[in-house]
């Protein structure tokens, strides 16, 4: 290698004064067997991106053999790499679990889990930036998976690997300062803090700074992506369809995104922009955690019902899957959202008798949808592209505050003919229908009723107050009303056999 003296490397912007740092020198080959060995590790899944795969191993691995040759010259500073003892991190969550309470103290409680059974393999330091050049450049340079050029006193050894360098070249790459920072910290906000600061190359996503911030609803949305690898498995079916876009995939944590945004439909009808997602990680509202419970149900039922004919459906087109799932919360969440009322009728997740056909009929109108010819024209271009306010553009800018409701309002025909044809086949049961009683009215209807003996039809006799409900005489079902002469007392088990079967039956 070039006789060069080592140049201090170019440490980015990175340090903050809340963490106290100092800059290390270790050897080439002891990081890398630090790496290797598990001494130096990486916890994706809380303090560091999804591993960078693809950029790094494509074009023939072009970016590591770039990051190799810089690394090699030593006049070419590079970035350090950043380190915490992980003894330092357990401090910091043990702090936190002592003033923490529900989720959050959970939280910490399993990264603390995380971290203790790293230790226990011998775990010494997390890696809070550097994971890929380690695992994508130079481990695999030394496992001899890549070549790369290395400088010399007349130029470069082109595309050589490391068994076929001279065992003076070994030494000197192997012998190579390179350098680290160590931070310490009190406070485990001010490593996330860090974490979010840090660069390699490329700055985060808004969703990656988002989703590291350790709060009880990133914290939820995690346990369904990592939940038994159902949600995994079912981002992975889509990739193999090439459905999934650069911010939905796997790398940039598109899985926590795209479910982040479909709790933001449950709570406010329309995806959400970057500020309103990052407040959403900050909810602690009582409903939230039955709203993600929710999310994890669908997640489940999709993942077991979807056929490879509805897979093929969505291929390159993930807007199609993402409004296959809105549609099913509109229709299916208990909660009701505001745009349930354009469907004729909602439905439980249990009465849809055979998922497989529905979700098969279903996508494939979505498909016929989004293709019509008439709701597509020709730019000046020559392009073909969606007309506007048509169902393929309000698929196709789902970000747009309409979208949702233009998608529904452009589809409701179609799922109305549908919904009303899959009774037909049994493939859904028919819905039940409810209509709440005001208070004003249930205080009426009792007053009608007091000290009274129902004594017609005899099957329904019970005197006021004991064990008795208000019921509807027609059914709502079968058009009955709210009046008050459609309301009776009767006792509560035959209130509900009057939601399976009307008076009539009885």
């Amino acid at each position: 290698m070039k006789k060069t003296k080592v140049a201090a490397r170019k440490v980015k912007g990175i340090l903050t004064p809340k963490l106290l740092t100092k800059i290390q020198q270790m050897k080439l080959r002891d990081l890398v067997d630090c790496y290797r060995n598990g001494q130096f590790v990486v916890m994706s899944s809380w303090f560091q991106r999804i591993a960078q795969d693809k950029k790094w191993e494509q074009s023939d691995c072009k970016k590591a053999k770039q990051y190799m040759r810089a690394l090699f010259d030593t006049s070419t500073g590079v970035t350090a790499f950043v380190t915490i003892d992980i003894d330092i991190v357990e401090n910091c969550l043990k702090n936190e679990i002592q003033k923490a309470e529900g989720d959050i103290k959970n939280l910490y409680k399993d990264i603390l889990a995380e971290l203790q059974t790293l230790n226990k393999n011998g775990a010494e330091a997390l890696i809070l930036d550097g994971q890929n050049r380690l695992e994508f450049a130079l481990l695999k340079y030394y496992n001899g998976d890549i070549s790369c050029d290395i400088p010399v006193e007349d130029g470069y050894l082109r595309d050589v690997l490391y068994e076929e360098l001279s065992a003076d070249l070994k030494k000197q790459i192997d012998n190579l300062p390179v350098q680290y920072i160590e931070c310490t910290s009190d406070c485990i906000k001010n490593i996330t803090d860090l974490i979010i600061a840090l660069n390699e190359g490329i700055k985060w996503t808004e969703h990656e700074k988002r989703i590291i911030r350790l709060t009880s609803v990133n914290y939820n949305i995690f346990k369904i992506v990592n939940r038994g690898g159902i949600m995994r498995d079912l981002w992975a079916l889509l990739n193999t369809e090439k459905a999934l876009s650069n911010d939905y995939s796997s790398s940039n944590k598109g899985e926590s995104l795209f479910l982040l945004e479909m709790l933001y439909i449950i709570r406010n009808h329309t995806i959400g922009n970057a500020s309103q997602l990052n407040d959403l990680v900050d909810v602690q509202d009582e409903n939230v955690l039955g709203q993600i419970q929710f999310l994890d149900d669908m997640v489940f039922w999709l993942r077991k019902y979807l056929s490879t004919k509805c897979y093929q459906t969505f291929n390159k087109k993930f807007s199609l899957f993402a409004t296959l799932f809105q549609f099913m919360l509109s229709l299916t969440y208990k909660g009701g959202l505001p745009s349930s009322n354009l469907f004729e009728k909602q439905y439980d997740l249990k009465q849809i008798k055979n998922p497989q056909l529905f979700l098969e009929e279903l996508t494939s109108e979505l498909l016929n949808m989004h293709q019509d010819d008439t709701k597509w024209e020709t730019n000046a271009k020559g392009q073909k592209i969606p007309k506007v306010n048509t169902f393929p553009s309000f698929c196709m800018n789902a970000k747009k505050d309409n979208a949702l409701v233009g998608k529904i309002e452009e589809f409701r025909p179609v799922m109305n003919k549908l919904l009303n044809e899959w009774i037909g086949k049994d493939i859904i049961s028919p819905a039940r229908v409810r209509k709440s009683i005001d208070s004003y009215t249930r205080t009426e209807v009792r007053r009608k009723y007091k000290s009274k003996v129902i004594t017609s039809p005899p099957q329904f006799k019970s005197i006021l107050p004991k064990d008795s409900s208000i019921d509807h005489g027609i059914r709502v079902e079968d058009g009955g009303t709210n009046n008050i002469d459609n309301l009776e007392i009767v006792p509560k088990k035959d209130n509900s056999r009057t939601s399976k079967f009307s008076r009539k039956e009885l």
